[in-house]
């Protein structure tokens, strides 16, 4: 089974989509297949990459024609990264789109199709805990989470941490969570500090890793150019700190013999 990791936040605002579009570039440089899949209906990816958040079919198109999936996955610039975009519709479907995703097994199928056996699948989806989060988790084997320095995503954690545990429960006892990584970190920012204190000290399951806030991502959404791509910058060493991470926490959860042989 592939892994298929998603990238979820309780709380907007924390650079999740970023973070997903630079994790999955990182993999692929990693010698990992590697595909991106957009839940968001606000196309967050497509919009990172400086493209029209409905310029291509994608999953919106999947709810109607389950085994299409070869027709919607796009190529990209890295022989081993594909895309799975949001796809077209209006915004008034939203609501739709995110009822079908969660009801219709739809997500089940994209991870099962024999397209994805070999990939490292990595989902983006919208902030919250709704319904297309739910569905994502429910066909994840890993979770990961940004964590934005300020009191109100703080105080928000344990509404996160009990959506895993009730979906590892009741829902999908495979989902392992991979932890909380620090994103958009300020270390001259007093608040940011205390925060950070309180993170450290309070909640298990943080990682080593630190994506520190920086110019180079406005700069990069500009050129529609993942950071990660700039591989002689600091960001793109950070995040090449955080793949491996991540991937030395899956062997110690037990992944499987292919992801242990790349680690």
């Amino acid at each position: 089974m592939s892994v298929r990791l998603a990238i979820t936040s309780q709380k907007g605002g924390v650079g999740k989509s970023t973070l997903a579009l630079n994790l999955a570039f990182t993999f692929a440089q990693m010698g990992y297949p590697t595909v991106l899949v957009d839940t968001d209906p606000q196309s967050a990816v497509n919009l990172n990459l400086a493209k029209g958040e409905s310029e291509f079919v994608g999953l919106a198109q999947l709810i109607k024609n389950p085994n299409s999936l070869g027709s919607v996955l796009l190529a990209t610039n890295h022989p081993n990264l594909r895309l799975l975009p949001k796809g077209r519709m209006a915004a008034k479907a939203a609501p739709a789109f995110e009822w079908a995703l969660y009801r219709e097994g739809v997500l089940q199928k994209v991870v099962n199709d024999p397209l994805l056996a070999d990939a490292l699948v990595i989902f983006d989806t919208p902030a919250g805990l709704g319904m297309i989060p739910r569905a994502v988790l429910r066909v994840a084997t890993h979770a990961l989470t940004p964590f934005r320095p300020d009191q109100l995503n703080l105080r928000s954690m344990n509404q996160l941490m009990e959506t895993l545990d009730f979906i590892q429960t009741e829902e999908n006892p495979q989902l392992q969570f991979l932890g909380f990584v620090l994103n958009m970190f300020v270390r001259e920012r007093a608040a940011d500090l205390r925060v950070v204190a309180d993170l450290w000290r309070d909640i298990p399951m943080v990682l080593d890793c630190v994506i520190p806030f920086s110019e180079k991502f406005a700069g990069s959404q500009e050129a529609g150019i993942p950071v990660a791509a700039y591989s002689d910058s600091i960001e793109s060493r950070r995040f090449r700190q955080l793949a491996n991470e991540c991937l030395q926490n899956m062997v110690a959860k037990g992944e499987t013999h292919e992801i242990r042989q790349l680690v």
